[in-house]
């Protein structure tokens, strides 16, 4: 898992209902132009999967109820939170085959695009939609992962060199 060094950078969804944190500042940030990522408007840091984790923390607002105001419980305990290492997704508790399209880790949604240069995932928040990363789920391919730029603090990739490249 990722230490916490102050180098550490966390990218979070809209909601902050995942938290993806990263070992260090990007060296650079891609802006891909292929034709999933350019609809997408996603630009990416690529890190080794090893080095990043990601934290899922359920909805935090209490469940609705159809009782009566004085009838509804005042717990106050917070959801927990799950993380888990990136290049380990398996460690985290799955509550559908992550091979099946659309199906994958609770709270994370995957698009899994196939195509001549092998199976990539594109992760997105289940809440609030927000494309947090992307990472291969092909044997051999698994090393690195993308993580959406634009969910990282506007301060951690100030001065980062954008480059656009095509397919």
């Amino acid at each position: 898992m990722a230490s916490t060094s102050s180098a550490n950078l966390t990218a979070k969804c809209h909601c902050t209902r995942v938290s993806i944190t990263v070992p260090s500042k990007p060296t650079k940030i891609n802006e891909c132009r292929c034709t999933v990522c350019y609809k997408l408007g996603a630009m990416w840091s690529y890190f080794p999967r090893k080095e990043v984790s990601i934290t899922i923390t359920p909805d935090p607002s209490p469940s609705r109820s159809t009782s009566k105001p004085s009838e509804t419980s005042t717990s106050t305990s917070e959801p927990s939170s799950n993380t888990f290492n990136a290049d380990a997704p398996e460690t985290y508790a799955t509550s559908a085959s992550s091979n099946e399209e659309g199906k994958g880790i609770d709270g994370l949604t995957e698009y899994i695009r196939e195509d001549g240069e092998g199976r990539l995932a594109f992760v997105r928040c289940t809440h609030c939609g927000s494309l947090t990363h992307w990472w291969a789920v092909k044997e051999g391919m698994t090393e690195k992962m993308g993580v959406n730029s634009r969910l990282l603090p506007e301060e951690g990739v100030e001065g980062v060199e954008r480059v656009a490249m095509r397919p």
